[in-house]
């Protein structure tokens, strides 16, 4: 079924919203803050807690017809591609920081991985990357690859 970017962006953050505040409090004990691509943040983030944050990237877009005649005539149909990126930071001072994280990288990894959204954004290769810790925060990555049709 063909949707709009605007829907496939919604579906990207609602997907992540819904695993993350259901399955993150039995990690951490609380639901860890989450700063979403292109909406203000609601302060500074604490330095000892969990938080992450969301964001999409569109790479290409190859057009995958020369008419849609049924749905409307003379368009035609089109397949965008990105990127979601989900980036975990743990505060350094915590107890057991990087296995927590890890916990919480398995939450990001599976609210993408095998999935398809309401609206048919379908997503695949999604993976955990771990990166090397700054003086603050371990961090880890959970990236997964998104496509979805859409009539233009």
């Amino acid at each position: 079924m063909p949707t709009t970017y605007r829907q496939a962006v919604d579906d990207i953050f609602t997907l992540f919203a819904a695993k993350w505040n259901a399955e993150t409090t039995a990690i951490v004990g609380y639901i860890p803050v989450v700063q979403y691509q292109n909406i203000e943040a609601p302060g500074k983030i604490p330095t000892d807690k969990y938080w992450c944050r969301v964001s999409q990237k569109g790479i290409d877009e190859q057009q995958s017809s020369l008419s849609n005649s049924v749905i409307a005539p003379g368009n035609r149909n089109y397949s965008p591609i990105g990127l979601v990126f989900v980036q975990l930071f743990a505060p350094r001072s915590a107890h057991n920081a990087m296995l927590t994280l890890r916990a919480l990288a398995e939450v990001a990894r599976s609210a993408y991985r095998g999935k398809r959204s309401p609206n048919d954004v379908v997503f695949n290769r999604t993976r955990i990357v771990e990166l090397d810790p700054d003086e603050t925060f371990f961090s880890i990555n959970v990236i997964s690859e998104y496509e979805y049709d859409e009539n233009g």
